[in-house]
């Protein structure tokens, strides 16, 4: 049985006794939070079976004695500042507890007497301000110091097995700890750790996002080493691990050279990312999960792996397939190197995905087509120009990206099975005859950016994107047709047609004068078209950007976009003004409450980002707001954005209390920057290279709550900045670009691959896109915002 207590003060659950004040033997958990309580207000009698208890959010000054089944006690968020003698007393008496938590207090000091509680196995005191601590004196042998003021770290007694002492403030470690299983020091200032330590029973050592140039010999300091984590520090050589070692994270370091890894014989995650290594060898046979993503690799040494699932070889230099033998890899991404021909010798039989995109391939490998279980394939940005008669034969394929290729003419002969093409780019300007007959059961087409005037009618078609081309006239579809892109073409009239499916039809950039909207349409796009009338039916977004539209009543749009944000429809919650254009679907399909607004007030282009996570009308309200506000204002200054996105985040926060709430609003005019942002955003500045030349707001990691998971599935406290801070940036010498995004996510994109993707594009939306490509597949996360500006 569980009792909660809201903040109102009623309580859920069942009571036993007629007395209103004494609780049921009964109850097993008691959560009692947010009352400002001092004493515990009930009785609880003595044969009671109570197992968990929570008091966080008061101000506890005494407690219930003999609770004896007790085995979890929360008293976080209790103002403490010294720690209660009194408590300590009660809860000495608790011969069964197990966890003890007082996080998220205002402690300057370890509470002293904490032995006293003999049973106790984990204590969490996170989140404080403990400055020193020369000895830890406690029976428990899991201690959580995480976010406190710690210079050094504390002896231990004997019984202590895991310590956790991430985000403090340690520069050196010098302590030998003999019993020590399990030792956490992330997110410190840590440079220095002395050779001579001695941790010989310890299995996990965590240091990442620490100031490490050199690890001591891991082999004899370390004997027993399962788990280890050093990524993000200033490595340059592979440290010396012993035989033990199961699990390596050196992501980004400076790392040149790999060792002999075959003695290895438990490495079963191994990741080297965002290094500067240039030759792999021989991989130990117990390897499952490999990740070698952002190096400088030409060799790759082959390798028997019958272990192997996961392997990532993105960004590199590799100019042939690594041979890895006896694999059992279901998706292999080898995308953005340097292949010219692909063999492997039949090694990849269990294939399913296969992601050959951004190399250097002018044909297509016949031993693709050997592969029994290959259904996905990705030869997009490469040089393939034409087909081998037996291109295709006998191949499963359902998903073939052919995009970015200047084949001119598709292939002739395509798997019967495929139901995903994409073929953007590649210089087609028609179909080949029956070609719809031979590939019908295609439901996901992509033909944008060719010179293609006409398609063939496909019977199950579902999505078709046909941007960029030559169309002159809608084209028919079937009646499964849900999705339609047809922007940046001639189209002059759409067809009474009513598609019953059709719920997503972009028109953006054509000639069309006037518009009715089928019923079923819920996202309808019709910017820069010389609309003079148009008619609509309970659309869920609408954009009519670029439209002379004065004439136009709009009714019944949740969420409308136009280039005069004075114009509102009468039961839309907000006016979006003109998208970052390829940025929009993204905005749409993965972070919808991250808004993007660019047009000209008062002479400036301006453009926003706000992020109010999971309260999407939230934000659509308040960036109208925001942007009526800065319409009404005749003069804008640097302290007048400072009071407006002050009162944006204070609007929000007074409806929802959000700590990941961000924002940016920056104005721009010749080459000159006015940019205010609030939250975890930071900005990075390039030139025409794509070389970094500033930097602002990294340092909000060193202010430091954002939640978040480490590898290892534990919790961190990640603080981001709650003030709204101002800067002005002119663009000096060559700076051309600025990248506006949170600061996790400018953390994971490296100086080489900022030159690679600025190096190849011109196009802010394009870059964008592509940083934001780089991030998911090095990070794998997808709920974040990248803005790209140009200076020009």
């Amino acid at each position: 049985m569980r009792l909660h207590f809201d903040r109102s003060g009623s309580m859920f659950g069942t009571k036993t006794s007629k007395n209103e004040t004494q609780i049921s033997s009964e109850v097993r958990c008691i959560s009692i939070t947010h009352k400002n309580l001092e004493n515990f207000p009930y009785q609880i009698p003595e044969n009671n079976h109570l197992h968990r208890l929570d008091l966080s959010y008061n101000r506890m000054k005494s407690l219930p004695l003999n609770l004896t089944q007790l085995y979890t006690l929360f008293l976080a968020y209790n103002d403490f500042h010294e720690f209660p003698e009194s408590l300590i007393d009660s809860i000495s008496t608790y011969t069964s507890l197990d966890s003890l938590d007082i996080s998220h207090n205002e402690l300057k000091s370890f509470p002293v007497n904490i032995e006293k509680v003999t049973c106790l196995k984990k204590l969490d005191v996170s989140n404080n301000n403990i400055e020193y601590i020369s000895y830890l004196k406690t029976s428990a042998n899991t201690v959580d110091l995480l976010n406190n003021k710690l210079e050094v770290v504390p002896r231990i007694p004997k019984e202590l097995t895991s310590l956790f002492v991430d985000r403090n403030r340690i520069a050196t470690f010098d302590k030998s700890f003999k019993f020590l299983h399990k030792l956490s020091l992330g997110y410190n200032k840590l440079e220095n750790i002395i050779p001579t330590i001695s941790l010989i029973s310890l299995e996990f050592l965590i240091l990442p996002h620490n100031l490490i140039k050199e690890m001591p010999n891991l082999k004899e300091c370390t004997p027993k080493l399962k788990y280890f984590d050093a990524s993000w520090n200033k490595l340059t050589k592979f440290p010396n691990f012993p035989k033990t070692i199961e699990t390596i994270f050196l992501s980004n370091n400076r790392i040149t050279e790999l060792p002999s890894l075959v003695d290895f014989e438990y490495l079963a995650q191994f990741d080297i990312s965002h290094n500067n290594v240039v030759s792999v060898p021989k991989l130990p046979s117990a390897i499952i999960n490999a990740n070698f993503y952002d190096n400088f690799i030409e060799n790759f040494e082959d390798s028997i792996v019958p272990s192997l699932r996961i392997i990532n070889l993105c960004s590199n230099k590799l100019k042939s397939v690594p041979s890895l033998h006896e694999n059992k890899i279901p998706f292999l991404v080898i995308n953005f190197n340097c292949l010219q021909n692909f063999h492997f010798n039949f090694v990849y039989n269990f294939l399913t995905k296969l992601d050959l995109s951004n190399n250097e391939l002018e044909t297509i490998p016949n031993e693709i087509f050997s592969i029994s279980y290959l259904y996905n394939l990705n030869l997009s940005s490469n040089r393939i120009t034409k087909f081998d008669i037996y291109d295709f034969t006998n191949s499963k394929l359902a998903y073939l990206n052919l995009s970015n290729n200047k084949i001119c003419t598709l292939p002739p002969n395509l798997p019967q099975n495929l139901e995903y093409l994409y073929v953007s780019n590649c210089g087609l300007s028609n179909f080949p005859e029956n070609f719809e007959k031979n590939n019908s059961e295609i439901y996901y087409l992509d033909i944008s950016e060719n010179e293609i005037s006409n398609i063939p009618l496909f019977p199950y078609l579902t999505t078709f994107k046909g941007s960029s081309n030559k169309f002159s006239r809608f084209p028919k579809f079937s009646e499964g047709i849900r999705f339609v892109d047809l922007s940046f073409n001639q189209i002059k009239q759409f067809p009474s047609i009513n598609y019953q499916k059709l719920t997503f039809l972009d028109l953006s950039h054509n000639l069309l004068t006037t518009f009715i909207s089928p019923q079923t349409i819920h996202h309808l796009y019709l910017s820069y078209n010389p609309l003079a009338s148009i008619k609509t039916y309970h659309l869920d977004h609408l954009d009519i950007s670029g439209c002379p539209c004065d004439r136009i009543k709009i009714d019944n749009v949740k969420q409308f976009i136009t280039s005069d944000s004075k114009m509102m429809s009468n039961s839309s919650p907000t006016v979006l003004c003109h998208y970052f254009g390829d940025l929009h679907s993204i905005l749409q399909h993965k972070y919808r409450d991250a808004f993007f607004s660019f047009q000209q007030i008062h002479g400036y282009y301006v453009f926003c980002i706000l992020n109010a996570h999971d309260y999407q009308t939230l934000s659509q309200k308040s960036l109208y707001v925001m942007l009526n506000k800065l319409h009404a204002r005749k003069n804008i200054s640097s302290d007048y954005l400072k009071d407006l996105c002050d009162t944006v985040i204070s609007d929000i926060d007074s409806i929802v209390s959000n700590p990941t709430t961000m924002l940016a609003l920056g104005f721009l005019r010749e080459k000159s920057m006015i940019i205010a942002y609030f939250g975890g955003f930071a900005i990075t500045v390039l030139n025409a290279k794509g070389e970094i030349m500033r930097e602002y707001g990294r340092e909000i990691r060193k202010d430091d709550g954002l939640s978040n998971l480490t590898r290892q599935g534990e919790k961190i406290i990640f603080k981001i900045n709650r003030g709204t801070t101002i800067r002005q940036i002119s663009s000096k010498n060559d700076e051309k670009w600025m990248v506006i995004a949170p600061t996790f996510v400018l953390d994971t994109i490296s100086t080489k691959t900022y030159v690679d993707v600025v190096s190849s594009s011109n196009n802010a939306c394009e870059i964008a896109r592509r940083l934001r490509n780089h991030v998911i597949a090095s990070s794998y996360k997808d709920s974040f915002s990248i803005c790209v500006l140009g200076f020009e």
